[in-house]
């Protein structure tokens, strides 16, 4: 097994859901007013243990979903334990813009 499997494994699934929802926060603030969606099962498919601890989140905004004006966006976010030990603070947030 891996560094990454191990810490992926260590974390949790809660880990996991802390880290999509802190993510899906920051991301959601940054781009309020702009008909953006994200998908949390996708956030979910694609997080990442990182070696340091931390929980990386990779994933899509899309914006104008099913119009001829349709977009998408990828994103990642770096989310790290709180003192409690659950993931919520996003340290490093990147849109492409």
């Amino acid at each position: 097994m891996t560094l990454s499997s191990l810490l992926l494994t260590a974390c949790g699934n809660a880990g996991n859901q802390d880290a999509v929802a802190a993510c899906k926060a920051e991301v959601m603030g940054k781009i309020e007013g702009k008909m953006g969606e994200i998908d949390e099962r996708d956030m979910l498919k694609n997080v990442e243990a990182l070696e340091d601890g931390n929980i990386q989140v990779n994933s899509v905004v899309t914006y104008r979903r099913g119009t001829d004006q349709e977009s998408a966006q990828t994103f990642n976010c770096v989310v790290a334990a709180d003192e409690s030990g659950r993931y919520t603070r996003v340290i490093r947030m990147t849109i492409d813009w």
